[in-house]
């Protein structure tokens, strides 16, 4: 509920997301091994879950911190931001879960006890389920809370759409330096070379994108569509 309610400020200014920089995921020293790679805490990502896949991973990431390392304008939004992620997948997600299967357990009680025609008010496991549910209420319907964690989910959905319209972008870029380098060497054009090094300044540009999205931990689209 803090965090969530310290990430209010940028959550309501779409405008301000590019002030949520992607490598906050991808540096551990930043993050403490909130989001690791390896070792018994280590966190899903979009790009895959093998060893290959992880050994992949944490080489680009290591040469993408070689290259451009972690180094954001502001580091108390991105650090504020995604301990919320985490904090919500950690806390409300699986609270949310949890009390839907307790519904469906107290909605089955609730038929077996009416096939034996029992008293359900003064059934004591029925009683304890009902107040289990009550309690979990008090914070699942907290309304402020409803409130703050669909703005976030939000900001969230909002952040990588920012991440794939980018991609996109550089991919497009890149099928064009294509096309033109390839007219280019038909042509025989003595500017074939500088072609080239753009061709490849883009190619390692739409890699770096590619990177960045692979190494977003899976929850966070799984929180998104759970909540």
């Amino acid at each position: 509920s803090v965090l969530l309610h310290l990430c209010e400020p940028f959550l309501n200014k779409l405008e301000k997301l590019e002030l949520l920089h992607p490598g906050f995921v991808m540096s551990p020293p930043d993050h403490g091994g909130l989001y690791a790679t390896s070792g018994e805490n280590i966190v899903a990502r979009l790009g895959g879950n093998t060893n290959n896949d992880w050994a992949t991973l944490e080489s680009q990431q290591l040469e993408r911190q070689q290259q451009h390392p972690y180094n954001p304008r502001n580091k108390f939004v991105p650090q504020c931001f995604f301990f919320a992620a985490k904090a919500l997948h950690l806390g409300l997600v699986p609270l949310a879960s949890f009390h839907h299967n307790l519904l469906r357990q107290i909605g089955h009680t609730h038929h077996e006890l009416q096939q034996r025609n029992a008293d359900i008010m003064t059934d004591p496991q029925f009683g304890h389920l009902l107040g289990m549910q009550r309690a979990n209420e008090v914070t699942l319907f907290e309304e402020q809370i409803i409130a703050v964690t669909l703005r976030f989910c939000h900001c969230m959905a909002a952040f990588f759409l920012r991440m794939m319209e980018q991609k996109t972008k550089e991919e497009e870029h890149e099928n064009k330096n294509k096309k033109n380098q390839e007219n280019d060497s038909r042509s025989l054009d003595s500017n074939s070379n500088e072609e080239n090094a753009a061709a490849t300044t883009t190619t390692a540009s739409l890699s770096s994108t590619s990177t960045i999205i692979s190494s977003m931990p899976e929850h966070f689209v799984d929180d998104i569509c759970d909540i």
